[in-house]
């Protein structure tokens, strides 16, 4: 699976990231904030210039937004993970 999501970064993003480093990155937030319980809420909107979407996700220990950015090509230009508090977009109405 980190194979499938590797394949839609860009070109900047798979030099930046590499799949291993991904691996690392998904199973160190899953050591230590638990299993993913669910995902409580989908945003999305223009961000920098990017089409990007958050996903707030409830580990067993934690709230946390994923990020991910998109380029104009529909290609991933940027990921993040931060606390559930940061997220960036407005909450659906």
């Amino acid at each position: 699976r980190y194979a499938d999501v590797f394949k839609e970064f860009n070109s900047k993003m798979a030099a930046a990231i590499p799949e291993d480093r991904l691996r690392a990155v998904w199973e160190g937030m899953s050591a230590k904030f638990g299993a993913v319980k669910s995902i409580d809420e989908r945003r999305s909107g223009d961000l920098q210039g990017y089409r990007t979407v958050e996903l707030i996700l409830t580990f067993e220990n934690e709230r946390v937004v994923q990020r991910v950015a998109f380029d104009g090509d529909g290609k991933i230009a940027g990921l993040a993970y931060t606390p559930a508090t940061m997220a960036m977009l407005p909450a659906a109405k």
